[in-house]
């Protein structure tokens, strides 16, 4: 049988090696093969050998690494753009949340594979806007899961009921404890579901010896295993993730930010009495946070917080922020 040139050369035949050896596949080599000498521009060693050995090189007789001989793999994912692949692209698909400004803030919905983490100060609505978000995507036989660790089951359905949702398709996981993840995405591939919402990721854990729930490693590990699941089993995700009072940023590192798809802030808009008291106007601005692969990255709307869930901002919340308003 004929050999290529690299064939031949790792078919070498080795000084020292038995008589029957240039019949044997040559599968190991010296590190010094990887190494060159400043002096003469030469790799410090060439010694191939058919079988392991250990310790000093039998050729350069230095302490070299004993390295198996490896064929590349190819890689079955490669991809390149050519006119075929760029025909067969898809488009990105978006699936509307039901609330008409989120929706514009992030292109135009949810899109499956996403992971889109929703910041914002304690109280200002994000639950009440993703559980009411769950409902506009659960329609046409899509499913959602709203999973909390923040809030009993209770509370979850009190909140459900104030905003008028009934809706079968909407699976709901609550736990004291924390969501495990793990034991989370196992539900959701069952379920069926298509939108996972986690509620939030301080509380959200991972089997992780070395962090503890809400601390940066595990916050971490959280968000990456999030990132990975929602890529491979095209699930779309939205974690709400708590703002620092002191510094305004996402608690955790800056790997979170790194991971995710979208970054949305909803921010209290404020209203001032004449004497100088804050009060909360009850108008949230949701805006992109710099960072959006669905949308451009300079996105925001206002909605109005009510008693019965997210809804556009009403001509006399407007007017108390002072914002020109044309009446219809």
């Amino acid at each position: 049988m004929s050999e290529s040139k690299d064939d031949a050369e790792i078919y070498a035949i080795i000084e020292g090696m038995p008589d029957d050896a240039p019949s044997k596949k040559v599968r190991y080599y010296c590190a010094g093969w990887k190494r060159i000498d400043e002096d003469t521009e030469k790799r410090l060693c060439d010694y191939r050998a058919y079988k392991k050995w250990y310790g000093r090189c039998p050729k350069c007789y230095r302490y070299f690494a004993c390295l198996p001989i490896k064929k590349p793999k190819i890689s079955e994912s490669r991809k390149s753009l050519s006119p075929e692949t760029m025909a067969s692209a898809k488009e990105m698909k978006y699936f509307s949340t039901g609330i008409p400004e989120l929706d514009k803030v992030i292109g135009g919905g949810i899109v499956l594979g996403h992971v889109i983490l929703l910041g914002g100060p304690r109280g200002c609505g994000k639950s009440s806007m993703l559980l009411q978000a769950c409902d506009g995507f659960a329609q046409d036989g899509r499913k959602a899961y709203y999973a909390s660790g923040e809030m009993s089951q209770d509370k979850v359905l009190a909140f459900a009921k104030r905003q008028g949702i009934e809706n079968g398709n909407i699976g709901l996981s609550c736990d004291s404890m924390g969501v495990n993840v793990e034991a989370l995405f196992e539900d959701v591939l069952a379920y069926g579901a298509k939108l996972l919402i986690i509620d939030s990721l301080q509380v959200a854990v991972v089997p992780d010896p070395t962090g503890d729930i809400g601390n940066t490693s595990m916050i971490d590990a959280v968000i990456n295993m999030v990132s990975s699941f929602a890529m491979e089993k095209q699930v779309a995700v939205v974690v709400i993730g708590h703002i620092s009072k002191h510094t305004g940023d996402y608690l955790g590192s800056s790997k979170v930010q790194f991971l995710v798809d979208v970054l949305v802030r909803m921010d209290i808009r404020w209203t001032y009495q004449p004497d100088g008291k804050q009060v909360d106007s009850m108008i949230r601005e949701i805006s992109i946070d710099g960072k959006s692969r669905q949308s451009r990255s300079d996105m925001k709307s206002l909605v109005e917080l009510t008693d019965d869930g997210i809804r556009p901002p009403s001509a006399k919340a407007l007017r108390a922020l002072n914002k020109l308003v044309t009446e219809r």
